[in-house]
């Protein structure tokens, strides 16, 4: 059984993310996305769903029997829980790209617009 897992030494680990640290990007993460939009919905429910079984088969993994245990599935749930995030990232950085686009497209118009009334 592994009894040297304590919060206050992860926390002193180099790459450590409180709690509230964790909460306040999950916050961050909702209030970006409160306008409906379906493919992130499904992409967020998937990331969700990926997460919660990799957490519950980790949470069992010490009281699970060894001979019920089997690496290559836990692999595979890491996995799938990392592929979900780099969907979710993809699609957050598609989001902005396009809005940085729209952006540079608006500027455009205003700059055409400001030369054509000095001129």
């Amino acid at each position: 059984m592994q009894k040297d897992f304590i919060y206050e030494n992860y926390l002193k680990m180099p790459d450590d993310l409180e709690f509230e640290q964790a909460m306040k990007v999950y916050e961050e993460l909702l209030e970006e996305n409160l306008e409906e939009d379906e493919i992130y919905d499904k992409l967020w429910d998937h990331a969700l769903h990926c997460m919660i079984d990799y957490g519950s088969l980790r949470a069992h993994w010490k009281i699970t029997p060894k001979t019920d245990r089997s690496n290559d599935d836990r692999t595979v749930m890491h996995d799938s829980v990392i592929h979900s995030l780099d969907e979710l990232a993809a699609y957050f950085y598609e989001d902005f790209e396009n809005q940085a686009h729209n952006f540079r497209d608006i500027k455009e118009k205003e700059s055409e617009i400001l030369h054509v009334m000095f001129l």
